[in-house]
């Protein structure tokens, strides 16, 4: 049995639509025809979305000091939209780590979003980002190295990969339990924008 005082691991993020996650597993499914077996670990579908923030791992009295924190952070802060376009990689599409789609539109308030998040959990205690914010979609992580042009060759494919558009107006906290099979998130408070 755990403790009520164990920490978990957890994070800021805001989730796309329903509509926009099917035409994520939509790209999903036509590169795990392209790709080999094994080389990609895919991002469940329901488990895709914009990371504000990773705060790693925090006790309850830290959940409850961000709870009472974010409502006053965001209040002022509108909804808006983005829209998902194109595919890349972190690093780098010829040093592929890490495979992402796009994101468009009202990227200033996201932007807006994540420093105010970000600068208000360094009051707390939480260390402020230190590379610029790149807001992104993480479809999957790879697992082997295969052929870079290869790999960079079907990168380029994808460049023009429209997933359509899906409101922010409001952020979420959640945990995530990491397993073998990819990690498992759940979520634990909705905040919502201005």
């Amino acid at each position: 049995m755990l403790r009520s005082d164990n920490p978990i691991r957890a994070f800021l993020a805001c989730s796309p639509s329903v509509e926009v996650r099917s035409q994520i597993a939509s790209l999903q499914e036509i590169c795990k025809r392209q790709i080999p077996a094994g080389v990609v670990s895919w991002v469940k579908p329901e488990g895709i979305h914009l990371t504000l923030k990773f705060l790693g791992n925090i006790f309850p009295a830290q959940k409850e000091v961000i709870q009472s924190l974010m409502p006053k952070v965001i209040e002022t802060i509108p909804a808006f939209y983005l829209s998902v376009e194109g595919i890349g990689a972190f690093p780098s599409l010829s040093r592929p780590k890490v495979i992402w789609t796009g994101l468009k539109g009202e990227t200033e308030t996201m932007l807006n979003l994540q420093m105010c998040v970000d600068k208000a959990l360094a009051t707390i205690g939480f260390a402020e980002e230190d590379r610029p914010f790149q807001g992104h979609l993480t479809l999957g992580r790879i697992k082997k190295t295969q052929s870079t042009k290869e790999m960079e060759k079907w990168l380029s494919l994808h460049q023009s990969f429209q997933g359509g558009q899906f409101p922010v107006d409001h952020i979420s906290l959640f945990k995530s339990n990491l397993t073998p099979t990819g990690a498992i998130y759940t979520l634990l408070h909705t905040f919502s924008l201005g």
